[in-house]
């Protein structure tokens, strides 16, 4: 009853600390900017002011082209032409950052599927690195932070996050895009890491799943009354954001679920449940669902 109790209080308490920002999601981190971001027209609404090619002249138009509206926002997007090797491709922008912690933060798609690459002079060479002099061309001493990306035909976000320890040059260079790629929304943005709501999120969904199981029907409220309350907390991603706390509350959920298991043990295999082992035998892959990333 206490752990019931203090989870709806939480939520309560919680729901007063709604703030407005903005938040980022990578592969497996949820990151919250503090700052705006610190690269020049990353949304091309003034064409292609801040951009230059690989050797700090202005962009090619025969290789890119400023769409209007065309952005997942209803802005700006940029489009590669074509695809060609040539000396002066690139669409490129440096950013000078202090020490901290940043987002970089882009929006792709392509009208035929494509890998991108991070080696440099490749088709489809998109990347991101940190250098101390800002240099266009990647060299052994710049720290990688793009990784390759699957683009499809529909907009899909790509976040990185990099670490800044000493006074840095940020690198976002693109180039030989197959026709038809286009990129909107570019960010650089100071940010720190916050919980993830997607952890929470996967063991909601497996307590859904053991509600509605017929062969469960002990002790159903004290659960519901838990998963309720979680539910209400992250409705709002303003409400989620400490790691320790919500690090808690998933123990918390993770408790009632455990003894609502306990609770009908006879009812699935004909004797009691003792531990998450043996529910892990009992249904394995209802289990892992929360444990895969």
């Amino acid at each position: 009853m206490k752990k019931r109790l203090l989870l709806l209080v939480v939520a309560l308490v919680w729901m007063l600390g709604i703030q407005a920002t903005n938040y980022y999601y990578s592969h497996t981190a949820r990151y919250k900017s503090t700052n705006e971001s610190v690269l020049v027209n990353g949304d091309f609404a003034n064409g292609l002011n801040g951009w230059t090619n690989q050797n700090n002249e202005s962009v090619n138009l025969d290789f890119w082209s400023v769409e209007a509206g065309t952005a997942p926002n209803g802005g700006n997007s940029i489009m590669s032409l074509k695809g060609d090797v040539a000396s002066d491709n690139a669409l490129a922008q440096t950013v000078s950052l202090m020490p901290g912690n940043y987002v970089i933060s882009y929006y792709i798609k392509a009208e035929t599927a494509i890998n991108t690459s991070i080696k440099v002079d490749t088709e489809n060479y998109l990347d991101i690195f940190v250098n101390a002099d800002g240099a266009l061309v990647k060299d052994a001493d710049a720290t990688q932070v793009a990784a390759v990306e699957s683009v499809g035909d529909e907009w899909t976000q790509v976040v990185s996050m990099v670490r800044i320890e000493h006074a840095s040059t940020l690198v976002f260079i693109a180039q030989s895009l197959s026709a038809g790629v286009m990129i909107a929304q570019v960010e650089v943005v100071p940010a720190e890491e916050v919980y993830d709501i997607r952890r929470m999120q996967r063991l909601l969904n497996y307590a859904d799943k053991l509600l509605a199981d017929d062969r469960l029907p002990e002790g159903r409220d004290n659960v519901l009354q838990a998963v309720e309350a979680m539910k209400m907390i992250i409705a709002d991603e303003a409400q989620s954001e400490d790691k320790a706390a919500m690090s808690d509350l998933e123990g918390m959920l993770n408790e009632e679920i455990d003894a609502f298991l306990e609770m009908n043990g006879t009812s699935l295999i004909g004797s009691k449940l003792t531990d998450w082992s043996t529910w892990r035998k009992v249904d394995t892959d209802s289990y892992q669902l929360i444990l895969i990333w």
